[in-house]
């Protein structure tokens, strides 16, 4: 099991108590769950900052997951303006930046976020190889992919998971390419098995 912590970035979630979502992963650690997964892009950053408090010593010994490739514009004030930004460039700057909000030295399970038609995805995942072997993050996968890039691009890298949507509401389409990353022997995450309440 997975906890998911987009929560913990106080938006999109009607009103929130971040101190009642910092107590339920807390619960979680206490309970045996081992596994967070959160976004450089929830709350701007303040779910992977979050994260990092609720954990506190034990983020070392957590698995946590953590995504890039959605990037952001400040918003003066309004609501940001979001935009897909997978490039070798920005892929830098966020783990920096994701390492650096959850206080760890090397991200277990690093994902791209979303496709990216801008980006060559090979340019980002030769970069994510590199980083891997460096030590910054462990493992490298794909999150809201289609099933012919699971095919396409596992052959290729070691691409060691993929997270996608699933739930009564939403599994049709999905059940393929949950189907295709089996098949690649690749680690599966499902997010919104509630479908947010749905």
């Amino acid at each position: 099991l997975a906890m998911g912590c987009e929560q913990l970035g106080g938006t999109d979630w009607g009103s929130i108590d971040i101190s009642l979502v910092r107590r339920a992963v807390q619960r979680a650690w206490e309970v045996g769950i081992t596994v967070f997964d959160t976004a450089d892009v929830y709350g701007l950053g303040k779910s992977e900052e979050e994260l990092c408090k609720a954990l506190g010593r034990h983020r070392f010994d957590a698995f946590i997951i953590t995504k890039f490739g959605v990037a952001w514009n400040d918003g003066n004030g309004q609501r940001a303006k979001t935009y897909f930004d997978s490039s070798p460039k920005h892929l830098a700057i966020s783990l920096e930046n994701s390492l650096r909000r959850l206080q760890i030295e090397a991200i277990p399970l690093y994902m791209v976020h979303w496709p990216d038609p801008k980006v060559n995805l090979s340019d980002t995942l030769e970069v994510l190889e590199k980083l891997r072997d460096t030590g910054k993050i462990l493992n490298f996968g794909l999150s809201n992919f289609q099933a012919a890039d699971i095919q396409e691009y596992s052959s290729s890298y070691s691409i060691s998971s993929f997270q996608g949507s699933f739930n009564l509401l939403d599994w049709r389409d999905q059940e393929q390419i949950f189907k295709s990353a089996k098949e690649k022997n690749l680690a599966c995450f499902s997010y919104g098995p509630l479908a947010q309440g749905l």
